[in-house]
Order: structure tokens, then C-alpha cells, then sequence
């Protein structure tokens, strides 16, 4: 499953003020020795988002809206060094949020 956040669903969506938009946010604040995340989505085992830490173990990710209904989501953290071993956390549930709100 691949998600299109293209000009036709995102840009063109935010010009009409009066229909809510709605997504998933999910705040991750990762652990000062992870160095890269990953979001999955545990049904399907996709990874929705990755990352690298560099700058910031603490991140706000938009997600699609289905994630705010179901607690389908993992977020694994690792390291580069293999001097800890990798950490998940699964059962996630997002919250839904309205972007025309924010």
C-alpha cells in the first residue's frame, strides 16, 4: 500500500477552507541513542515513514487518517553502532486531527 501525498490530494485540498481535512499525527520522542526510525504499518508490514535522528530524537509525522482508527502502527528505533540491540513499540494509535484546524 503506498500513500499519494501529491499536488492533486494535498494543495488542492487545502484551498477549500470549509471541508475538513483530516489526518493521523503521531509524536515520537526516540530514545537519545537511536540514530534512525521506521513507522510500519504492522498489518501489512510497510514502512510508512523513516528517518534519521541527527538532529532531533523528538518528531510530529503526518500519517493517512485510517491510522487515528485503528492501532495498526509500530515504530522500530535502531542504532548504527549494533551496540544496542533494536526497540519496537506496536499497538499504536495516532490522533486524528483536522490540518485545516492547526
Amino acid at each position: 500500500m503506498s500513500f499519494d501525498f501529491t499536488k492533486s490530494n494535498i494543495y488542492v485540498d487545502l484551498l477549500d477552507k470549509i471541508t475538513p481535512l483530516y489526518r493521523s499525527k503521531l509524536d515520537v520522542n526516540c530514545d537519545q541513542d537511536a540514530e534512525f526510525m521506521a513507522v510500519i504499518d504492522k498489518t501489512s508490514l510497510n514502512v510508512i515513514f523513516k528517518s534519521d535522528l541527527i538532529y532531533s530524537n523528538t518528531l510530529s509525522i503526518m500519517l493517512p487518517a485510517s491510522y487515528s482508527t485503528t492501532d495498526t502502527v509500530a515504530v522500530v528505533i535502531f542504532d548504527n553502532d549494533n551496540e544496542f540491540n533494536a526497540a519496537i513499540m506496536d499497538g499504536i494509535s495516532c490522533e486524528s486531527i483536522n490540518l485545516r484546524s492547526i
